[in-house]
């Protein structure tokens, strides 16, 4: 594993056992771990024949990831398709999720043979960069949240704000094929858990969801994720 990687499995490695998640196998990958992988051919058609180079490095840099997460769960030679929300679709018995941001793909899994059922994953990894304007905030953000952003290093909390919401989309949407929109999902910051309590309001649900998102720094990027038992 090299230098960047290992530093930041090492990060998000601690912080999951600091917050006593249920057992996950935990993959982390960069482009040079591409240069023995070879994709199953059923992966490869998930890619359009019009995909960019930058996309077919994302898809093989997720793929690499999922693939290592698996392998320490004595899952080898699994097949990674993808569904048509273009979420991964898992082997039986098994959940995850895949993020990958700036040449890194993380993985993250669990299977029903680790003792502990998790019907759900979701996982974000955003680097933390001035690309945003202050005065688009509001476009993806409550008044609330807003608040929470504009009391101290507002881009970090920004940033911070749009990873949890886009972990807990890849949780919901793989849990019940649901999309929303940013401003659909409420986010209140608890700094005792170093974590988001999330809430989601829709017109089509029949009910409220909500729970936590776990969200910290790992090197010069944010990381983010949430889980259903």
């Amino acid at each position: 594993m090299h230098t960047q990687c290992t530093l930041i499995y090492k990060k998000i490695s601690n912080q999951l056992n600091k917050k006593i998640i249920p057992p996950l196998s935990l993959a982390v990958v960069d482009q040079n771990d591409l240069k023995n992988f070879i994709l199953n051919p059923r992966e490869e058609k998930c890619l359009s024949p019009r995909a960019s180079k930058k996309r077919i490095i994302d898809f093989k840099l997720g793929r690499a990831a999922a693939r290592k997460a698996l392998n320490a769960l004595q899952i080898n030679d699994a097949v990674i398709l993808k569904g048509k929300n273009r979420e991964p679709v898992w082997p039986p018995g098994v959940t995850g999720s895949i993020t990958h941001k700036n040449g890194i793909g993380i993985a993250v899994v669990a299977s029903r043979t680790m003792g502990y059922k998790i019907s759900g994953l979701g996982i974000d990894l955003e680097i933390i960069v001035s690309k945003y304007r202050q005065e688009n905030f509001p476009l993806y953000t409550s008044g609330e949240e807003l608040k929470w952003i504009n009391e101290a290093d507002s881009l970090k909390r920004f940033i911070m704000l749009c990873s949890a919401k886009e972990a807990v989309f890849k949780l919901i949407n793989s849990l019940y094929n649901l999309s929303f929109r940013f401003k659909e999902v409420k986010l209140l910051w608890h700094a005792g858990d170093s974590a988001f309590h999330y809430e989601i309001k829709q017109k089509q649900l029949t009910r409220i969801f909500h729970g936590l998102i776990y969200c910290f720094e790992c090197d010069k990027y944010v990381f983010s994720i949430c889980y259903k038992s």
